[in-house]
């Protein structure tokens, strides 16, 4: 495995806060390490956070698992996790703020993205 380390660069408009609060997400994220976090060895976690917490979402997921597909609806404010026991999980996203979905998978893979607002869409495959 290859760990790159560097200073992470912001747009100068990012308010303080908002660096800071990624920053500190970077760093939870590289000191968790494979394997370790906070996904279910047989599932899918998203985890959504906000700089501004309490900022409402809502979410449409098409949850496929062994063959079958279903659809959840979930509306909720941030901070909050979602879990899916799926293979996979296509989910679209609505926020009137900023949000950031931290997705990790049954083998600890991970991936982190970010809207200032709007739709955001998210397949995910571990």
């Amino acid at each position: 495995m290859v760990l790159a380390i560097g200073v992470p660069r912001f747009p100068q408009s990012l308010p303080k806060e908002l660096q800071m609060r990624r920053l500190l997400l970077a760093a939870a994220f590289c000191a968790a390490g494979a394997g370790a976090g906070v996904a279910e060895r047989s599932g899918i976690v998203l985890s959504i956070t906000s700089p501004l917490p309490g900022s409402a979402f809502s979410a449409v997921c098409t949850v496929f698992d062994d063959g079958a597909r279903r659809t959840e609806d979930v509306s909720g404010r941030a901070p909050a996790t979602l879990r899916f026991e799926a293979d996979r999980v296509d989910c679209e996203i609505w926020s009137d703020g900023p949000l950031e979905v931290l997705a990790e998978g049954p083998r600890g893979n991970r991936s982190l993205s970010s809207t200032s607002g709007g739709r955001l869409l998210l397949s995910l495959s571990f």
